[in-house]
């Protein structure tokens, strides 16, 4: 099976989906009386309660292996906190986070690979209230990885209240320019390597506009110094959606050159457990002078399959890339994800 032909037929399972979602009562409906109408309108959306009834029912089985290990994560957590502060923890969750990742793709040439990522967030509130401890599996690539969590975290089905409370926005104004995450922490790999980052950050709102910017420098066992820049600008799109721009520069002493990107996406809601992004991005580096490396066409589209734990994506992309003269490269991605935490 070729990916064109792949990604006709997720074109069409989607459909079906966007179908079941939002059904179309309306389009031969001018010469039906006003109570025929609302008839329809209830008994589709009675239709979808079934239908998420009927998600939720085949999942379910999943639902003992998710207790298990998310208790025995924060377990972990708690107990470590205990032993390394010696006070006895009293908080609700440490927000100790483990999230696995499963992708399959294939390629044009039809090859199917499989790629598993595993990031373990390890939280010590008592030990330390601003470091944290991070055992997380090395990103594959820097400056693809910052605009992908950025991307996740927008449609993990986790939205926060519109309108801050009086006594959030009081707290706002105490808080410094920048705020300083130092962190400790192991890449988890073929190899176990041992870091230290030093970020500072700094967030402002502009109306429906917002800016973040990070600067990271850090030390890595392996190779040495480094220093990660991310600036980021996104506005409010209606009511839910979303428009981010995203610039990423890093360089590492080993190298010694910057990684450049510059990512766009816009970012719609689907519904309460479903959400799609239209992106595009540019790829270089400084060496010899600022060159493009890549371009990159894409689409993701998320659902969250199962309570808040269990998702799915599909995502085809189309890369141009120098190595390859920039000739066009097609690919679909198929990803898994399952968020381990109490």
């Amino acid at each position: 099976m070729t990916v064109k032909h792949s990604i006709s037929i997720i074109s069409f399972f989607i459909s079906i989906l966007f179908c079941s979602l939002f059904p179309i009562n309306g389009l031969a409906t001018e010469n039906l009386v006003n109570d025929v109408a609302s008839s329809n309108t209830t008994s589709s959306k009675k239709s979808n309660d079934s239908i998420e009834k009927e998600d939720e029912t085949f999942f379910s089985f999943f639902d003992g292996s998710y207790n298990y290990i998310s208790t025995n994560v924060e377990s972990l957590a708690r107990n470590l906190d205990e032993y390394l502060s010696s006070d006895k923890v009293e908080y609700k969750n440490s927000g100790t986070l483990l999230r696995l990742r499963e992708d399959i793709v294939w390629s044009d040439s039809d090859d199917v690979s499989l790629k598993t990522d595993i990031r373990l967030k390890l939280r010590l509130p008592h030990t330390q209230k601003k470091t944290r401890l991070v055992f997380q599996s090395r990103a594959r690539d820097r400056h693809f990885a910052a605009s992908d969590e950025r991307y996740s975290s927008f449609i993990a089905i986790e939205k926060e209240s519109e309108e801050p409370s009086a006594e959030d926005k009081d707290k706002a104004k105490e808080k410094p320019f920048w705020k300083f995450r130092p962190s400790i922490g192991l890449y988890l790999g073929t190899t176990v390597d041992t870091y230290i980052k030093f970020r500072v950050n700094h967030q402002q709102s502009f109306g429906r506009w917002r800016i973040s910017w990070d600067e990271t420098p850090y030390f890595v066992d392996s190779f040495g110094w480094g220093l990660d820049s991310y600036f980021e600008i996104s506005r409010d799109i209606a009511e839910q959606d979303l428009f981010r721009s995203a610039t990423f520069a890093g360089w590492r002493h080993d190298i010694d050159y910057f990684e450049l990107s510059q990512f766009f996406s816009m970012n719609y809601w689907l519904g309460n457990k479903s959400a799609i992004s239209y992106f595009t991005g540019i790829y270089g580096i400084s060496e010899p002078k600022i060159h493009t490396t890549e371009y990159l066409f894409g689409i993701t589209y998320r659902r969250n399959l199962h309570k808040n734990y269990l998702f799915l994506e599909v995502k085809p992309e189309v890369k141009y890339r120098k190595i390859n003269g920039f000739e066009p490269e097609h690919s679909l991605i198929f990803r898994l994800e399952m968020l381990f935490n109490k």
